[in-house]
């Protein structure tokens, strides 16, 4: 074949490479869509401030006052919780000489309440530490083998007891009795004010368990545990303050509301009853996170969680607090069941900013939980057992 035919071929050939590759980037440059960067989001206007302007010494490190939207109830706007550190020395060491009054705990009481013996301990292990402390077993031993639960025979071992009972329901009977000498009541109307305390720990502790195991979180028995070393406080502020603090001086009158307590309380002794539980559970060497968590329970009453707090923590905070004064309700006859919780705390002051938080994630499901017929079953059968001595 002649040069000039090759060279004819060639050309056609690279003239035709040129063509497609042309028509590719084209093609592509036709169907790729332009990378736009996302509108930048609405900047977010901050809500409402619910305390009034305090020192930052009084408010709680773990709870700061943090903006929600809208004003709280009038009684609230112009309160905050005071912190021990904000006290002059004068009054925190007269407050500190009073508090060491109160008998401490016997020693495997912070072991009951620690979070690594929740994570671990069986029932045999339960059982061992409960024998260290023997009027406690025995008090163990003498409720599981009342009317109440009308046992065909009697149960004497206390591996057997806490197999019946369950280990939560066992543990926190013991913190019960284990704190029964810290707080003894003198005359009759101490006493009924401290018995009325215990009832409404024993219902609060045992209703923030069944919703955190209904709400499927692994930490529900540490949670109610704190809930129930919440009330050490509001034990030793009806102590300090003598009767008519918590049960009412009328027989006829209600129970106070927790704002009016925390009002009372820090006029008369400085600080809220939260912080009297912080001073007495560090004043026992409990640990320090521990009775960080216990002692932020209370002030949900006036101060917002920090935008920061992750969501699963504010859960379980707002479940804590609803749930101590869901409990004291329930115990005192102000509440008929679990039920109507929410229906009977829309419009009042104690429950008003914990309620504000209940749409987020993690608390969804709240209001079918409180409305099951088992769980007014198991509460209302614990209320007739603490009626029934």
């Amino acid at each position: 074949m002649a040069a000039w035919v090759w060279w004819l071929v060639a050309a056609s050939v690279a003239l035709m490479l040129a063509w497609g590759v042309g028509w590719v980037i084209r093609r592509g440059g036709r169907q790729a869509a332009p990378v736009r960067a996302p509108k930048p989001a609405a900047p977010v206007e901050a809500p409402r401030s619910v305390a009034a302007v305090v020192p930052a010494a009084a408010q709680p490190a773990a709870t700061d006052a943090a903006a929600r939207p809208g004003p709280l109830p009038a009684p609230l706007t112009d309160m905050a919780f005071t912190r021990e550190t904000a006290l002059s020395a004068t009054d925190r060491a007269a407050l500190l000489k009073r508090l060491q009054q109160v008998p401490r705990p016997p020693r495997a009481f912070a072991q009951m309440v620690s979070e690594e013996f929740f994570a671990r301990a069986s029932a045999a292990e339960l059982a061992e530490v409960v024998k260290t402390e023997p009027l406690v077993a025995a008090k163990v031993l003498a409720v599981v083998n009342s009317a109440a639960y009308g046992l065909s025979r009697p149960v004497v071992e206390l591996s057997e007891a806490v197999s019946f009972l369950g280990i939560n329901a066992v543990r926190a009977l013991c913190v019960r009795y284990m704190l029964d000498d810290s707080f003894k009541g003198g005359s009759a109307a101490q006493r009924a004010q401290i018995d009325a305390i215990w009832g409404a720990s024993v219902v609060a502790t045992e209703l923030v368990l069944q919703l955190g195991q209904r709400l499927n979180w692994a930490e529900t028995p540490v949670l109610s545990t704190q809930v129930s070393l919440s009330f050490v406080g509001h034990l030793a502020a009806a102590a300090l303050l003598g009767p008519g603090h918590i049960t009412p001086v009328d027989s006829e009158a209600a129970h106070p509301a927790m704002w009016q307590r925390v009002l009372r309380e820090q006029a008369e002794l400085g600080v809220p009853a939260s912080e009297l539980s912080r001073m007495l559970l560090y004043s026992w060497q409990l640990p320090a996170s521990l009775v960080a968590r216990v002692a932020s329970i209370d002030p949900l009453l006036v101060h917002a969680p920090r935008a920061d707090e992750a969501p699963e923590r504010t859960a379980q905070r707002v479940v804590s607090y609803l749930g101590a004064r869901w409990g004291e309700r329930l115990a005192w006859g102000q509440l008929g069941s679990p039920a109507d919780a929410l229906a009977s705390s829309a419009n009042e002051v104690d429950t008003a900013l914990a309620l504000r938080l209940l749409p987020i994630a993690p608390l969804q499901r709240l209001p079918d939980i409180l409305a099951a017929a088992d769980l007014k079953r198991d509460i209302d059968a614990l209320r007739a057992r603490i009626h029934r001595g």
